[in-house]
């Protein structure tokens, strides 16, 4: 009668069906080949939402509203966010209790990294410029506040360039998304 057989040691046959033959009547044993068989899923994407301040206040980040307070780096749900300081050593990644603050005179930027076997696939960001400052992408791109970018790799350097041709600009950060896989 009709059922299942699995076959072993058969690489190029995953299973076997009993199925009626159409032409006597009797059971038969199809094949199903290997290149029958589904790809495998792509694996899903994981979606990140970080709001700076809920973050700072959950962690404990210390408040200086009129200096900041530098916050090198951290780490959420798997990603790492890091500031990066330009070679004088001018601290970037500040935190003042309502953002976290890069500045382009002091070559401000941040990377995002996953861990090993994972990529980034997207991000965005809300933040507020001052004297024009925008973020941009690794390849170039201008990010405005609520823009999105595509992303590839474990990890992506954001730097702070400027609308407005000035050279200190700033990007205040209050949520960033980010998508990984």
């Amino acid at each position: 009668g009709p059922g299942t057989l699995f076959v072993v040691n058969k690489p190029d046959i995953t299973l076997r069906e009993w199925v009626k033959d159409p032409v006597t009547g009797y059971p038969v044993v199809s094949r199903k080949e290997a290149s029958d068989t589904p790809p495998t899923p792509p694996a899903e994407s994981k979606v990140v939402e970080l709001d700076v301040v809920a973050f700072a206040t959950e962690n404990n980040w210390p408040v200086d509203a009129t200096n900041g307070t530098c916050i090198e780096t951290f780490q959420s749900e798997g990603i790492t966010f890091t500031a990066s300081w330009n070679e004088g050593g001018s601290q970037n990644g500040f935190y003042y209790g309502t953002d976290w603050r890069f500045y382009q005179a002091r070559g401000g930027g941040m990377t995002i990294s996953v861990g090993a076997g994972h990529t980034l696939v997207q991000a965005s960001f809300t933040y507020n410029n001052k004297n024009g400052g925008v973020l941009i992408t690794p390849d170039g791109k201008e990010v405005p506040s609520g823009g999105s970018c595509t992303l590839s790799g474990e990890s992506a350097l954001f730097t702070v360039g400027n609308t407005t041709g000035a050279t200190n600009g700033q990007a205040r950060i209050s949520k960033m998304i980010i998508e990984y896989k």
